[in-house]
């Protein structure tokens, strides 16, 4: 018969993510009115039982960034995954902190939003959002797959995709 694991089973799968293997990266390239780009990596949460948080690194890049910049920073960003611990006990977001605005809802007004991830089994990926403004972000269907081997300037030219294509 088919059942759930046992909790402690479950605590033992999440207390392993953090420091073992790496399953997973993903880093969110925001995209303000202004055409300015945050990236902002992740980490797994000992508070959420290992699930992806924001760390307090944001990569800023001002408008008119070359395609070198942000396949740099967005290479930078994913490198930095699970790199400290996240902030995962303040009530504001990392995106919030920067801006320095007091919701989430504020902090995303007129931005888009992209991930950007790598899996072992699926190479880097990046994916297009929908900002509904203060519930957040949708994944849209168009997931662009990229693989494992990219040759330079491949995932800037797909995040820059991804943003055309982001609403």
């Amino acid at each position: 018969m088919w059942g759930l694991p046992k909790l402690s089973s479950i605590r033992t799968i999440f207390r392993n993510l953090r420091g073992q293997a790496i399953d997973f990266k993903t880093i969110s390239v925001y995209v303000t009115a202004q055409e300015e780009v945050l990236i902002i990596p992740f980490g797994t949460s000992k508070k959420l039982w290992g699930g992806a948080y924001n760390l307090d690194i944001v990569h800023v890049l001002a408008a008119g960034f070359s395609d070198e910049k942000l396949e740099a920073k967005a290479f930078q960003a994913l490198d930095e995954w699970n790199s400290i611990e996240p902030d995962d006990s303040s009530s504001r977001s990392v995106l919030e902190k920067h801006l320095n605005v007091s919701s989430f809802a504020e902090a995303i007004r007129e931005m888009k939003l992209v991930d950007v991830g790598w899996t072992p089994t699926d190479g880097y990926y990046v994916v297009p959002t929908k900002n509904e403004g203060p519930s957040g972000f949708v994944h849209l269907e168009q997931k662009i797959h990229l693989g494992e081997d990219l040759a330079p300037g491949q995932l800037a030219t797909a995040i820059r995709t991804a943003i055309q294509h982001s609403e």
